[in-house]
């Protein structure tokens, strides 16, 4: 394998590992899961109390049929933000499991949690989710569901123990982009056959499921046979069903992976694709958060969901060990979770993974990256001549490496951007001196300076499209557009600029050909930005402090659309003439009493007060909302 270059390339998965390492976090989580099984309620609260860390582990369903006989061909629905009052954030047309949805939505709404969590909220203690096996897509929910309603007012972790994946890649994409990757640490033990379950469609895994979760359950409350993984006494299961049920769950994991990631491998091809495309239907669900991956060797922390979906593939066909000893394996391993946490916390983590040895039989590595990943794949048990899981390491690397160039070049030209904002900024002064504000000095176009106006409205807009468009495209990190540096200047983007937009279509009557600029002409960029907005006040829930004066720019960017489009409408007069003009009226004194409205609209020879003196008739005016503001009001209000 080529060399990356002399420098590692870590994603964010290496800073979580190092946080995991020094941290008893795990370990104690995982305690929290063991008394949780040895008694009867839904959940259990246990308290750290030195830390401030208050543990709520969840108890998982035992019914096979409640779980495996829902859904679609992989118990997959789709969720819609009306499902349970939950989940608003995730976009209509998301897949979760509808089994392991329901299950938690039952405990959520009937165990008295939600008040428990609440309650220790209040007194600032930081609290952590966490489930084992099918638990722990409960405690998962349960994070989501907190975050969404609360967002980052409580201070909230997730850590599942060997959890099956429960959403799609729309439901991880929300969860990313939003910043909210790194409440979860997903702990996966290489060859526990559960985190791969919901890969195989539910008709395949139900038999196997109903022997196997009584299993599990007496032995996590008897404790687990780690000396002697051969012994598996109290399985219903012969060795040829169980090496069925292994064989299956890797057959449409290795599918999955190759269809859906064909760049993880080294051999396929459009035929080979198009052929297993036929053969399986292939599942929905895809990984989010940190994923901590286990062995005896050592662990491996990976936050790149699409990697994590490969190296799921790979630990689990190593072809280092005999089939028996994996078929055996992928069911003991799933309750030994108790045996790696020594591991982690007592050895430090190198490269995002943990060593409990100094290897001595390293490649001859020219660079440090490809010592790293040598290091990495011994973590995972595998051997350094693992192609497809090297090829999947390197990608980490090389992907975390794209995205930071690319994070690095954005920061660049967003800087040359803000000089067209000062530029306009500057513009929209002058038009204020002049006695007019900035909106209707660029509709009339008589002047030089809006000329240069509109040359930095294009640019701006050809920076925000290609932005919008890296976005989209995964070249720049998920939540990176969420952030608050660039939330802010998308927003003052938009207030300064949109009006400009709205100008520009009505200058040119866009509005006689097209229609109007809200339902025919605006940009989609604004549209995305201004969702980018809202979605980072909710999901933060941010409460935007009173104003005490007005704003410099008019805070809904669409205001002047409003106002053509009510005067155009009593111009020609409708049916719906009154209701608009009531409502832009009841529009304008809201944003007045928020103080959200830019006094220059107020300005002399502006449109807005040209159409109250001219266009209105008398009669009408003294009966206005508006009358108070505009017979005097708006003078107090613009000195402010």
């Amino acid at each position: 394998m080529d060399t990356i270059g002399e420098t590692p390339r870590f994603d964010h998965g290496y800073y979580m590992g190092s946080f995991i390492a020094a941290s008893n976090l795990p370990a104690q989580a995982w305690k929290a899961c063991l008394a949780t099984n040895l008694g009867d309620n839904p959940y259990l609260i246990t308290e750290d109390e030195e830390e401030g860390i208050l543990f709520i582990a969840f108890k998982g369903p035992l019914d096979g049929s409640a779980v495996f006989e829902v859904g679609g061909h992989f118990g997959e629905f789709e969720i819609k933000s009306e499902n349970g009052g939950l989940f608003g954030l995730v976009e209509d047309g998301a897949l979760v499991h509808e089994g392991l949805f329901n299950s938690f939505l039952h405990m959520w709404e009937n165990s008295g949690v939600e008040t428990q969590v609440l309650k220790a909220a209040e007194q600032k203690e930081t609290i952590v989710f966490t489930g084992h096996s099918l638990a722990g897509a409960i405690a998962s929910l349960a994070t989501l569901s907190v975050l969404e309603k609360h967002g980052r007012k409580f201070s909230i972790f997730c850590v599942t123990f060997g959890s099956p994946l429960i959403g799609d890649n729309k439901f991880g994409q929300a969860i990313r982009k939003r910043g909210w990757d790194s409440k979860f640490c997903h702990v996966v033990l290489v060859h526990d056959i559960v985190p791969r379950l919901l890969l195989t469609p539910r008709e395949l895994i139900h038999e196997p499921m109903e022997a196997l979760l009584p299993y599990w359950s007496t032995t996590m409350k008897e404790g687990s046979n780690e000396e002697n993984q051969s012994v598996m006494a109290g399985i219903t299961l012969s060795n040829q069903q169980i090496e069925n049920f292994y064989y299956v769950v890797l057959q449409h994991v290795s599918a999955l992976v190759t269809y859906s990631n064909p760049a993880g491998s080294i051999s396929s091809t459009n035929m080979t694709r198009r052929n297993i495309k036929s053969l399986f239907n292939l599942s929905p669900f895809r990984p989010f958060g940190y994923f901590l991956f286990c062995s005896r060797n050592g662990a491996v922390c990976i936050e790149n969901h699409e990697v994590v979906l490969q190296l799921l593939h790979c630990v689990l066909e190593n072809s280092d060990v005999s089939l028996d000893w994996a078929c055996k394996n992928c069911i003991s391993e799933h309750t030994e979770y108790g045996s790696c946490f020594s591991r982690i916390v007592n050895n430090r983590m190198r490269s995002g993974i943990t060593d409990v040895r100094v290897h001595h039989e390293l490649p001859a590595a020219t660079s440090s990256s490809a010592i790293c990943i040598a290091l990495q794949l011994e973590a995972l048990g595998l051997g350094v001549q693992n192609v497809r899981a090297q090829l999947a390491l390197h990608e980490v690397g090389e992907d975390s490496m794209r995205l930071s160039i690319n994070s690095n070049k954005q920061i660049v030209e967003l800087s040359k951007a803000q000089k067209a904002m000062a530029e306009l900024e500057w513009y929209k002064r002058r038009c204020t001196d002049d006695g007019i504000g900035y909106y209707d000095a660029f509709k009339q176009q008589k002047d030089r300076k809006d000329f240069r106006a509109n040359i930095n409205r294009g640019k701006l807009a050809t920076f925000w499209d290609e932005f919008i468009q890296m976005v989209e495209n995964n070249e720049l990190p998920p939540d990176f557009q969420c952030r608050s540096k660039w939330i802010y200047s998308a927003t003052a983007y938009r207030q300064l600029v949109e009006p400009l937009d709205i100008a520009y279509h009505y200058r040119h009557d866009r509005h006689e050909v097209s229609g109007h600029y809200l339902s025919a002409g605006r940009p989609r960029r604004y549209k995305i930005l201004q969702k980018w907005f809202e979605d980072k006040m909710q999901s933060e829930k941010q409460e935007i402090k009173p104003r005490t004066r007005p704003a410099s720019l008019t805070q809904d960017s669409c205001f002047w659309a409003y106002f053509e489009e009510v005067n155009h409408s009593l111009e020609n007069y409708t049916t719906e003439s009154m209701a608009k003009l009531k409502e832009f009226e009841n529009r304008v004194n809201s944003m007045i009493d928020a103080q959200e409205l830019s006094s220059e609209i107020f300005l002399e020879n502006s449109s807005f007060m040209l159409w109250w003196k001219n266009k209105l008739p008398e009669e009408y005016k003294l009966t206005s909302p508006l009358f108070p503001l505009m017979e005097g009001g708006w003078i107090q209000y613009a000195l402010q």
